[in-house]
C-alpha cells in the first residue's frame, strides 16, 4: 500500500539529523530569506491565479490551494481505488493478492530509493524557492542512482524466497513504482512555489490514462503479468507528460559545482530524512509485509481489498502536508511562533474530524457498500471494518502532529514513534495471526496506531510548539477508535 504503491501505507511526514539540526537550520533560514525578494516575484502570478494572501506564505496555507490539491488528491484517490478494484473482480482473490503484495514489497524498495528526498526537497525548495530547480534535479538524479542500486538487491532477494516464477511480476510492479514516485518528486517544485494549480491541472489530466490503462487490460486478460504490463507503461507515461509540462520550471543555468558534489551536498542533507523516511513506511507497510508471510493468498487478497478502500485517506492527509508544510516551514524560518502555533490548530482540527468521518464511514458505511463493489467472493472482508476505520482515525489524527513534527525537523521522535509503532504491531501479530487468523487482522492494525499518536503527541509537547488542541484531538481520536472496535 502506498500513495499509488503501499498497500496500507499511511506516512507521517518527514526530517533532518537531530544532532546537526540548528546548524542546519540556520543555515536554510538564511538562505531562504535571501531568496525572498526572488521568490515574490516567481509566486506572483500564482498568487494572482490562486487569490492567496502573500508569496511568502506568512498568512499561512491558502483556501483555494487546498481546494486544488483536493481534485489532485480525488483524482489520485479515484485511479488507485478503481484501478484495484477492478483488478480484485476480475483476478479474484487468490491472483489479486499476489499481484497487490507484489506492488507493496516493491512500493516498499520505492521507499527505500525516496531516501527521504519528498519531503527534504519540499521543505528546501520551500525555504529557497529561488534554487527549487537545482534542488529538485539534483533529487530527481540521486533518486534515479539509487533505484538502480536498489534493483538488483530486490532481485536478489525476490529469487531467494520466492524463486523465479514472479519476477517479471515484480519487475514490472518496481518500474512502475520507481516512475510514479519520480513524477511526484518532480511536482515539489510547483508545491514549493505554491503553484498547486499546475498539479492539480497534471494529475487530473492523466488520472484517466492511469486507470483506464490497467483496468482494460486487467478485464481483458485477467492475467497478473499483463496486468502488471500495464501498471509500468502508464505510470513510465505519467513521469513523462510531467517533465514534458515542467520543462521551464525545472530549467537551470550550469551550477560550478560538480554533479558529484551536488549529489553528496543533497546525499548528507537528505539521509537525515531517510530513516525517519524508511520507518514511517515500514510501520505502513508492515502489515502487508508480515501478513503475506502469516494468511494464505485467498484471506491477504481480501484483506488487501478492505486496505485499499481504507487508503482512500492517505491522500488527504498528503494534501494538508502539502499544503501547510511550505507555511510551517515558513513561519519558522522567520521565527514566528504565533503564526506556527496558528497554522498548526487549523491543521490538528481539520485532520481530527477528517479522521472522524472516515473512521466511522468505515466502521458503519463500508460493510454495505463492499458487497456491490467487490462481489460477493469478498464477503468475509466485513469483519475487518471496525478496526480499519479505528486506524483511519489513529492514523489521520496523529499524522498531524507527525507533519509539525517534520516541519520544526525532530526527527528522533518520529523515528522512535515508527520503531515502537512497528514492534507493538509485530509481537501481536505474530501472536494472534496464528490464533486468530484473518479476523484479527485489521483490529492488530488499529491497535499499532496508538503508541505512534502517544509518542507524537507527546514529543510535540515537548518541543513547546504545542496548543491546546493537541491534547483534546488526541483525545477524542483515541475514545473514538476504542469505541469503534468494541461496540461495531
Amino acid at each position: 500500500m502506498t500513495g499509488e504503491h503501499k498497500a496500507a501505507s499511511f506516512p507521517h511526514v518527514e526530517q533532518v539529523p537531530s544532532g546537526t539540526m540548528e546548524p542546519a537550520l540556520a543555515r536554510d533560514n538564511d538562505q531562504g530569506n535571501a531568496a525572498k525578494p526572488h521568490a515574490e516575484v516567481e509566486l506572483a502570478v500564482g498568487e494572482a491565479q490562486a487569490g492567496g494572501d502573500t508569496a511568502d506564505g506568512s498568512a499561512g496555507p491558502r483556501t483555494w490551494d487546498k481546494f486544488l490539491m483536493l481534485g489532485a488528491t480525488l483524482a489520485r484517490m479515484g485511479v488507485g481505488l478503481v484501478t484495484f478494484i477492478v483488478l480484485a473482480r476480475f483476478l479474484g482473490p487468490a491472483p489479486y493478492g499476489t499481484l497487490a503484495t507484489a506492488i507493496a514489497y516493491t512500493g516498499f524498495l520505492a521507499i527505500v530509493t525516496d531516501f527521504g528526498l519528498a519531503v527534504y526537497t519540499l521543505r528546501m525548495a520551500a525555504m529557497a524557492p529561488a534554487e527549487a530547480a537545482h534542488i529538485v534535479r539534483n533529487a530527481i538524479e540521486l533518486k534515479a542512482l539509487l533505484a538502480l542500486i536498489a534493483a538488483p538487491v530486490g532481485l536478489f532477494v525476490l529469487i531467494t524466497v520466492t524463486g523465479p516464477s514472479l519476477v517479471l511480476a515484480y519487475g514490472l510492479a518496481y518500474v512502475g513504482v520507481i516512475a510514479y514516485s519520480m513524477g511526484d518528486l518532480l511536482l515539489s517544485i510547483v508545491r514549493a512555489r505554491r503553484r498547486f494549480d499546475i498539479e492539480a491541472k497534471l494529475v487530473v489530466a492523466t488520472s484517466v490514462l492511469l486507470m483506464a490503462g490497467v483496468a482494460i487490460v486487467a478485464a481483458i486478460t485477467r492475467d497478473i503479468t499483463a496486468a502488471a504490463a500495464a501498471f509500468a507503461v502508464t505510470r513510465i507515461l505519467y513521469l513523462g507528460i510531467i517533465l514534458l509540462v515542467l520543462r521551464r520550471e525545472l530549467a537551470v543555468q550550469a551550477s560550478p559545482s560538480s554533479r558529484l558534489l551536488q549529489l553528496r551536498t543533497t546525499f548528507q542533507g537528505a539521509k537525515g530524512f531517510a530513516t525517519d523516511s524508511i520507518l514511517t513506511t515500514l510501520s505502513g507497510q508492515l502489515d502487508v509485509l508480515l501478513f503475506g508471510a502469516l494468511l494464505t493468498a485467498h484471506d491477504i487478497g481480501i484483506y488487501q481489498a478492505g486496505a485499499r478502500l481504507v487508503q482512500v485517506i492517505i491522500p488527504f492527509a498528503v494534501v494538508l502536508s502539502s499544503v501547510y508544510m511550505p507555511s510551517l516551514a515558513s513561519a519558522l524560518g522567520s521565527g514566528d511562533n504565533v503564526l506556527f502555533r496558528k497554522i498548526s490548530t487549523k491543521l490538528n482540527i481539520e485532520l481530527v474530524i477528517l479522521g472522524l468521518l472516515c473512521g466511522l464511514a468505515f466502521t458503519f458505511v463500508a460493510p454495505q457498500a463492499a458487497r456491490y463493489i467487490y462481489g460477493v467472493k469478498f464477503d468475509s472482508l466485513s469483519i475487518l471494518w471496525p478496526g480499519f476505520g479505528a486506524f483511519a482515525l489513529l492514523r489521520l489524527t496523529s499524522s498531524s502532529f507527525g507533519i509539525q513534527l517534520a516541519a520544526i525537523g525532530n526527527i528522533r521522535v518520529r523515528i522512535v514513534a515508527s520503531i515502537i509503532s512497528s514492534f507493538t504491531f509485530l509481537l501481536a501479530a505474530v501472536y494472534a495471526v496464528p490464533v486468530f487468523g484473518l479476523p484479527a487482522a485489521s483490529d492488530l492494525l488499529a491497535l499499532s496506531g496508538l503508541p505512534s499518536i502517544l509518542i507524537l503527541g507527546g514529543g510535540l509537547v515537548n518541543s513547546g510548539k504545542w496548543n491546546y488542541t493537541l491534547p483534546i484531538c488526541g483525545l477524542i481520536a483515541i475514545a473514538v477508535s476504542i469505541l469503534m472496535v468494541c461496540l461495531a
